[in-house]
């Protein structure tokens, strides 16, 4: 997080390439800074202290007592744009320029458009809200204020969300009552690896499964199913 904010990148933390690979070469930069006097540890500690704290998620990049605000890439891009925003054309030029263009191993082929693009409609919406009753240098350092956090708040970006698996079983739930009337259940043992391993469960056989919502089975494939898993059991 603080390295995508400090250098602009757009692109969510968890991607392999900012994670494995060149967020080291970034983060050789730091520890090289100053003629290499920089101690490893101690660099990563303070990065992870800042993330932690003035970097956080919620962390504005204006405040004053942290260390990094005049270094944050994220906060200049906000006022850039809070500079375009009297020419909007400038600002749909600029993002179809930087896509067409994007030649950044970092970022996401379609980080920098998308981040722009938020960028620019939140600091549309945050100008519209700056107080009226304020004087127009009040409003502006308001403006430029609120185009700085939201910017800063675009670094990095969120991570795509997977799309959810839905099953559609069909299970079997076999009571047996002894002549003492002590009654019992038929249980299977789950397989040794994967979702619940080795736990107990009533036996069961998927009957439909797809990514995103189930769409519903009908009622003469699920009696067969039920059939067949009750062939299997006996």
């Amino acid at each position: 997080r603080v390295l995508s904010r400090l250098k602009g990148i757009a692109n969510h933390i968890k991607q392999p390439i900012l994670k494995d690979k060149l967020g080291w070469d970034l983060m050789q930069q730091l520890i090289d800074a100053n003629g290499g006097t920089q101690t490893p540890g101690i660099v990563n500690q303070a990065i992870m202290e800042l993330g932690a704290t003035y970097c956080a998620p919620s962390g504005s990049g204006v405040d004053e007592n942290d260390p990094l605000r005049e270094f944050y890439l994220s906060t200049k891009l906000g006022n850039a744009i809070a500079d375009a925003s009297k020419h909007p054309d400038s600002i749909r030029e600029f993002v179809r320029t930087s896509h067409r263009q994007h030649s950044c191993k970092l970022c996401d082929p379609s980080g920098i458009s998308d981040v722009f693009s938020e960028i620019s409609t939140k600091i549309g919406d945050e100008i519209g809200e700056t107080g009226e009753n304020n004087s127009p240098s009040e409003r502006k350092t308001e403006m430029y204020l609120r185009a700085r956090m939201t910017a800063h708040a675009a670094f990095p970006t969120n991570p795509p969300k997977k799309t959810k698996r839905e099953d559609v079983r069909a299970v079997a739930v076999l009571e047996f009552v002894t002549n003492t009337a002590e009654r019992k259940w038929l249980m299977v043992r789950r397989p040794s690896s994967g979702l619940l391993a080795g736990q107990w469960e009533f036996p069961s056989h998927c009957v439909s499964s797809e990514q995103g919502k189930v769409k519903a089975v009908k009622k003469s494939v699920r009696s067969n199913v039920i059939n067949e898993l009750l062939e299997d059991i006996i």
